[in-house]
């Protein structure tokens, strides 16, 4: 069966035993590695083993990985990738356990890691990293299942690339991950009850109808009303056809918000942005030369999304007698000043002091998909699982895959 697009997952398919990767971290100076009898392998073949308790230190250098025991002075010169694991099941990196294996490979002189796991296992590390498991099994489970059809989609896509060496981040990008230090019983119990669930969506493909699984999203709160992915990354994503009214998150702690920007702050942002972007947006070339000798003048919503969802935010500047406005893509403009200032799309701007602009909104997150404080009080509401899924993912089936 098709995982996304035309990728399928050799070879395993879809079993228990189905590995995940997952990339921890994408760029630091050194690894290291503690672990019951590791064995460090290089291109599948055993080039080190340790007995008992050690430690390794590895780094990396445009191919190679220097791999040193911190316990003795043994070292190795290896070929990329790297991989370590151990016999009793765990590793501990940056001070964390993982399961299974870890490999290393190296991006210029820095070092990229990578988990190899379960999937089920790593449902289990996900679950307190991204949600809690002390919500209600019907939300909790909702969240598991939307959970694991978001990492098969992302497994389907990566196997396009057969170069590809890891399938999904462990960061906000994807979906965050700690490896197994906050798995409990709670978590555990919620992925077994679910093992193989996936939520599916039919797909067009040269006039032929495929079910695949569908690219669950899912965020903190959506303030009242879910939002298109192509307006938040401009790019639209099969299963996602209708945006869907909430009324169950108003009792989220995010779902009224507030933020004072200076002018100052706001000039600073806007120029980095503008900067960063370049001429992607299509804004005159003397766009950075205006903003670096202007001055800020005004910012306003200048167009309206989804349920009143900002879509785009204009900037005035002035410089001497001439005036620019720039249009800014208002999920590109949360972008700029990050999550933790403004907090969703879904805001009004006003000024409050010379100086100053305020930020009224709702929600918290990108706004696709499942809505995790609504998930949460539809599950104590009495809603199933497939219930919530289906009210957030309309249009979807549940299938178990394994």
């Amino acid at each position: 069966m098709s995982l996304a697009f035309g990728a399928k997952i050799p070879p395993q398919e879809y079993t228990s035993q189905i590995r995940i990767r997952v990339r921890l971290t994408e760029a630091i100076p050194r690894v290291r590695v503690r672990g019951f009898d590791l064995r460090i392998h290089e291109m599948a073949k055993v080039a080190a083993r340790t007995d008992g308790l050690s430690e390794w230190e590895l780094t990396c250098f445009h191919g190679m990985i220097r791999a040193i025991s911190t316990h003795s002075v043994k070292w190795l010169d290896l070929h990329e990738p790297v991989t370590v694991e151990s016999p009793a099941g765990f590793l501990n990196f940056q001070n964390r356990p993982f399961r299974q294996i870890l490999h290393i490979s190296s991006v210029g002189s820095q070092c990229e890691v990578v988990n190899e796991v379960e999937l089920e296992k790593y449902l289990d590390g996900l679950v307190n990293a991204e949600f809690s498991a002390k919500w209600n099994a019907k939300a909790m489970a909702a969240q598991v299942i939307a959970a694991r059809t978001y990492a098969v989609h992302r497994m389907g896509q990566a196997r396009l690339n057969p170069g590809s060496r890891f399938d999904i981040d462990a960061t906000v990008r994807d979906q965050v991950y700690d490896g197994s230090m906050r798995e409990d019983f709670r978590a555990s119990r919620a992925v077994d009850r679910t093992r193989g669930l996936v939520l599916m969506t039919q797909f067009q493909e040269k006039g032929e109808k495929k079910w695949i699984p569908l690219k669950a999203f899912y965020h903190s709160t959506c303030g009242g009303a879910t939002e298109f992915p192509e307006r938040v990354w401009g790019n639209p994503y099969p299963g996602f056809k209708k945006v869907v009214r909430c009324p169950f998150c108003a009792v989220s702690p995010s779902f009224r918000w507030s933020a004072e920007i200076s002018n100052s702050q706001m000039a600073e942002v806007v120029q980095r942005g503008v900067a960063q972007d370049g001429v992607q947006r299509n804004w005159p070339k003397a766009a950075l030369e205006f903003l670096r000798h202007g001055t800020l003048a005004s910012l306003f919503v200048s167009r309206w999304g989804t349920e009143g969802r900002a879509a785009q935010v204009t900037v005035v500047w002035h410089w001497g007698q001439s005036e620019i406005q720039l249009p800014i893509p208002a999920p590109r403009f949360r972008g700029w000043f990050g999550a933790s200032v403004l907090r969703s799309t879904f805001f009004q701007i006003s000024p409050i002091s010379q100086g100053h602009w305020r930020f009224d909104g709702r929600g918290s997150g990108h706004g696709v998909g499942l809505c995790q404080w609504g998930a949460k009080n539809m599950g104590e509401r009495g809603y199933s699982a497939a219930s919530i899924l289906h009210y957030y993912y309309p249009g979807s089936t549940i299938r178990k895959l394994w």
